[in-house]
């Protein structure tokens, strides 16, 4: 995560260039800046929204918003790059996932969809996989395989 302003905004830029990092963050305290960096294709955080938006997570959702955001040491959260070529082109429901893992998104093309039985996953996918710690690192295991 990077801060607002032009330091900022190069040190965003030279980490998506120079480093390849594909999801770079910035922390943008004004509107002029949260649309530069949008501009730039840098996720942004208003922190005048976040506190609001993670509170009404906790009221609407808290059980999703615990299974994602609560610190346990035994349960693991991830993205990883759909690489196994042996794998593209398979429905979520032909690939038998270690232990409990889970893949809840599929990000593709910049969308990000709500994986279930029948997505079928493709070369460059990004999964967002949940489950025990030993079981995500077994399923990020077996998509870059």
């Amino acid at each position: 995560m990077v801060r607002d302003g032009d330091e900022g905004m190069r040190l965003a830029r030279g980490l998506q260039v120079e480093y390849g990092v594909p999801e770079v963050v910035a922390y943008a305290q004004s509107p002029q800046d949260a649309e530069r960096f949008q501009d730039a294709g840098i996720a942004v955080v208003d922190p005048s929204s976040a506190a609001v938006i993670m509170l009404e997570a906790m009221v609407r959702h808290p059980h999703a918003l615990s299974l994602l955001a609560d610190v346990d040491i035994a349960r693991g959260v991830t993205d990883v790059v759909m690489t196994n070529r042996r794998l593209e082109g398979q429905t979520l429901r032909r690939i038998p996932l270690p232990g409990d893992a889970l893949v809840l998104a599929v990000g593709r093309g910049g969308e990000t969809i709500i994986a279930g039985a029948h997505t079928r996953l493709h070369h460059g996918d990004i999964l967002t996989v949940v489950g025990s710690s030993a079981a995500v690192q077994e399923a990020v295991e077996a998509f870059t395989g």
